[in-house]
Order: structure tokens, then C-alpha cells, then sequence
């Protein structure tokens, strides 16, 4: 089976599997509900969605010539993307909002330069600021 054939293979599975068990996301919800139940700790549909990938290549391991555990493998990848972006969100998006947070306050900035009486970006007031001259 070539590559191609996995991949249309995968998404004719996700079609059939959505007409018997309904929609991904809720079958995922209830099992990271399960999941949290059960660890007694919170569990995400995006972790469910990597352990499953996870079983699926352990099957691999030990037959890894057997078509489905290929084909549900890229299923269950392609289900941990889309829950990716729902639980992490747009990760440049999130540093940028961190950096503008946490970054100096350009007010800050100035008034430390401003305390600057030789010229040269010293503080006259630091003991190995260079003398002016």
C-alpha cells in the first residue's frame, strides 16, 4: 500500500468511524473524562488523542506490516493537531503576549538613561561609573 493509499485510506476510516460513533470531538471528551476519573488527575482530549497514537505505534513494533495500525496511527495524529490548536492555541501568539508582559516598560528604560550626567550610558552614582571628562 503506498503512502497515498494510507491517507485516503485514514480519511475514509475517519468518515465511517464519525457515522457510527458521531463527531471526534465527542467521543475524545468523554474519554479524557473517563481518563480524568480514572487517574484522578485532568487528562485533555489531546492527550487522549497522543496516547492513542502511542498504542497504535507499539502495535506497529510488533507487526508493522499490518495496514490499519498505519492508517489509525495518521488518524489519531491528525486528531491530536486539531486539539493541539484548541488546548495551546497559537503559540507565537502566546510568546508575544508573554514577552509584552514581561518585557521592561520603555518608561523604565528612559528614565534609567536619563540618569546618565557624563554623556556615555554610565550612572555617575554607580561607584565604577567611569568619571566624566
Amino acid at each position: 500500500m503506498s503512502h497515498t493509499d494510507i491517507l485516503t485510506t485514514a480519511a475514509s476510516t475517519l468518515r465511517e468511524r464519525g457515522h457510527q460513533y458521531g463527531p471526534v470531538e465527542l467521543a475524545f471528551d468523554r474519554a479524557s473524562k473517563l481518563a480524568s476519573i480514572r487517574l484522578n488527575k485532568p487528562v485533555s482530549m489531546y492527550d487522549i488523542a497522543i496516547v492513542m497514537s502511542c498504542v497504535k505505534q507499539a502495535r506497529q513494533t510488533e507487526n508493522p506490516t499490518l495496514v490499519d495500525s498505519w492508517v489509525d496511527d495518521v488518524n489519531y495524529t491528525a486528531i491530536a493537531g486539531q486539539f493541539a490548536q484548541a488546548q495551546f492555541g497559537n503559540i507565537e501568539d502566546d510568546i508575544a503576549a508573554m514577552a509584552r508582559r514581561f518585557a521592561p516598560k520603555r518608561e523604565n528604560m528612559n528614565a534609567e538613561s536619563s540618569g546618565d550626567t557624563n554623556g556615555n550610558g554610565a550612572h555617575s552614582d554607580r561607584p565604577d561609573a567611569p568619571s566624566g571628562g
